[in-house]
């Protein structure tokens, strides 16, 4: 007894009557990292019974994931095709891309045809790195910062004060704004009540979320002489560099018009005086000299924004002066250097700065330049210390033209310090440098 039995045989592409064509099932695929991805790719022939398949890959530049027959680079191994459509396995975020399916059938009019499958890898959220400030004194600013640069798609961001969330929304009863697309909680003014552990917590829907681990920012009450010239936050920030040159452009200013005047002025002559007999001598106003009347080529250099560079023929150093004033000619040097400090601590800056510079004043007389160095002290509330006032008279100016000056220089001190008063609370980079313009 004979039985039938039917084999059923894969069958190569049936030719039809149309050009080759090719198409995808799903032209956007996407897969969770470390799973396997399947990118569809299904062809049909006019005569071509055995056409080249190619896959490629559009990065920076476009390269082979599948030529003549084999896998290339990072696909060998993990990779596999099914007529045109391409598997890989174990996927990660470096295999998301365009890939461009080709087939290629010589025998047909159309002998090339194409497809473009995009392959985005999905990524759950990693722990975010977190920024929280330590220290912040009450009434300043404060910005805690959140950001997780692995999950795809982008993350968002929740933070928790002692494990309760914090609101989004801008209510008019919170003293905060955050921003949960970029992961930023800002304080315009923290309180006491801000004292607390913060977190962050990062989220895309495609894993469970992520925290960083709890950090405590404490709040800290500051006194008048902190806020105005000891806190390190300020100093960081560069707002006492900013009023110091405010004030040393005042200054530099007075000198730079005493020094063109000076170009003008004569010391007096000796001269004989004859009187009458039995008539007292007369003592008659000399003019008042000082050291910028010693000469006439006189250079003012002014160490404003960190740009001055001692003069290299005199003595190398990397130390910079707020002001040098040089005479070639005379081979004479003034060295001034400004400080603004808290009134009460005017005496100790003097001793600190003239002991910085001491060395260097040496080293100037050595190399045969007659150098006269001095500090001076102008309060970050507007007192001139007793240097300033002693160094305008040992240079030659006097009168009115050092009570201008002394004026200038209290008052460029005294509207720095309102300046920083008023803006304590505010982040310094958005306002600090429009006033030093």
């Amino acid at each position: 007894q004979l039985s039938s039995v039917n084999l059923y045989l894969p069958s190569p592409p049936v030719p039809s009557s149309d050009p080759v064509t090719v198409t995808t099932s799903k032209a956007k695929v996407e897969v969770h990292e470390n799973t396997n991805a399947v990118l569809s790719c299904e062809f049909r022939t006019e005569k071509e019974t055995n056409p080249r398949v190619e896959w490629k890959k559009r990065g920076k530049d476009v390269s082979y994931v599948y030529f003549d027959g084999d896998f290339t680079g990072s696909f060998k191994g993990r990779a596999s095709i099914d007529g045109a459509t391409l598997t890989l396995r174990g996927v990660t975020q470096k295999d998301s891309g365009v890939y461009h399916c080709e087939v290629t059938a010589r025998q047909d009019k159309i002998k090339l045809g194409e497809v473009t499958v995009t392959l985005n890898v999905l990524v759950p959220p990693h722990a975010p790195s977190c920024e929280v400030p330590e220290t912040v004194m009450r009434g300043f600013s404060a910005e805690l910062r959140c950001k997780d640069k692995l999950s795809v798609p982008a993350a968002t961001y929740s933070w928790y004060k002692d494990n309760k969330p914090l609101h989004t929304a801008n209510l008019p009863e919170i003293n905060y704004t955050l921003d949960p697309k970029t992961g930023t909680l800002k304080f315009k003014a923290v309180s006491k009540s801000d004292e607390g552990q913060y977190r962050c917590e990062a989220s895309n829907g495609v894993g469970a979320p992520k925290s960083c681990a709890g950090r405590h920012m404490k709040i800290t009450e500051c006194s008048l002489e902190h806020l105005l010239s000891s806190c390190p936050k300020a100093l960081a920030d560069g707002r006492y560099r900013w009023r110091h040159d405010q004030v040393l452009k005042a200054i530099a200013e007075s000198l730079a018009s005493a020094i063109s005047t000076s170009k003008y002025h004569h010391a007096p002559k000796k001269a004989v005086h004859f009187i009458k007999a039995g008539e007292k001598h007369r003592v008659r106003p000399q003019l008042t000299t000082g050291l910028l009347h010693k000469a006439s080529d006189w250079q003012l250099q002014v160490d404003l924004g960190k740009q001055l560079r001692f003069p290299q023929h005199i003595v190398t150093t990397s130390l910079r002066p707020d002001m040098i004033v040089t005479s070639e000619v005379s081979k004479q040097l003034i060295m001034l250097e400004l400080t603004v400090p808290w009134e009460e601590r005017i005496e100790e800056a003097n001793e600190r700065k003239r002991a910085k510079y001491q060395e260097l004043v040496e080293k100037c007389r050595e190399r045969g330049w007659r150098t006269f160095y001095e500090p001076i002290e102008v309060g970050c509330r507007g007192f001139a210390g007793r240097s300033l006032c002693k160094v305008l008279s040992r240079l030659g100016i006097t009168g009115v033209a050092k009570k201008r000056a002394i004026q200038a220089a209290s008052e460029a001190a005294e509207k720095a310090t309102r300046w920083l008063w008023f803006k304590r609370a505010d982040p310094w980079a958005a306002t600090g440098t429009q006033v030093g313009a």
